[in-house]
Parts: C-alpha cells; structure tokens; sequence
C-alpha cells in the first residue's frame, strides 16, 4: 500500500486551524499575497488577526530571515475579539 504525503503550501500560514471550536486566532487570509508597495521598494502583504476567544491572546512573528522579510508589528495582545493588521514586506 503505498500513500502521498500531504504537502503544505509553501506560503501558507501554519498555525491556523479549520475547526471552529478549537480556534482561539483566526489568519486571514491563510496565505500571503504580496503585491506592489507605494511607500517603498519591496512588496507587501497584509494578514488580519482576530482573537476568537474570551481571554487576551498574545501572538509574535519570527522570521529565519530578518535581512529579507520584514514584519510589523512582530508582537502584540488582542483582547477578546479584538483584531490588527500585520504587514509582511519582501525587501
């Protein structure tokens, strides 16, 4: 019996669960989609957070590589149903 191995998108967010009752962060959209940035010269991707549930949730993003991938803000606190913007920019 042989079996694929599921792949995951190489761009998608991992974290983000499908099952409702076991969300406590939803990532929308789950995959980045950069484009074109007016303010500088890379390109830029926008991700909403929204705390899902009843209690603060604090979240941080790290990247391996700094020197390429910008991230604002990189960490924070959502109160509950609270929700920011990220912004991901390629430089």
């Amino acid at each position: 019996m042989s079996t694929t191995p599921q792949q995951q998108q190489p761009d998608s967010l991992p974290g983000s669960t499908t099952s409702a009752s076991n969300e406590v962060l939803r990532i929308s959209p789950q995959q980045f989609h950069f484009t074109a940035s007016r303010v500088s010269p890379g390109q830029v991707s926008k991700v909403k957070l929204k705390n899902l549930s009843s209690s603060p949730v604090g979240y941080k993003f790290k990247t391996n590589a700094p020197i390429k991938y910008s991230v604002k803000p990189v960490l924070g606190v959502l109160a509950p149903d609270e929700s920011v913007k990220i912004f991901v920019e390629i430089a």
